[in-house]
């Protein structure tokens, strides 16, 4: 399964436009394109704000952005299944 950050990555390379391309579209700086990118989202204040900027980039490459956002929502479900797992497997028996 592509993850958002992947997706919209390969849409920014298929339309030959720089990381700072789509930094001054979305005045954003360019180390948060590239967190976004590489699926990064502590770099985000909240949940609510990274499915902003998610939107924002769809738009700007006229990508889909429900599918960006279905990408999103499973990746951040699967990341956090894996923490709660590897939370539990470190728990010492009593």
């Amino acid at each position: 399964v592509a993850t958002p950050g992947q997706l919209l990555k390969e849409g920014r390379e298929a339309a030959k436009l720089s990381v700072d391309d789509i930094s001054k579209k979305l005045h954003l700086k360019a180390a948060l394109i590239s967190a976004i990118e590489e699926n990064n989202f502590d770099e985000i204040t909240s949940i609510t704000f990274a499915r902003g900027y998610l939107r924002a980039y769809a738009k700007i490459l006229h990508a889909n952005e429900d599918e960006i956002l279905a990408a999103f929502e499973h990746y951040t479900t699967t990341e956090q299944q894996q923490l709660e797992m590897q939370t539990f497997s470190n728990r010492k028996g009593n």
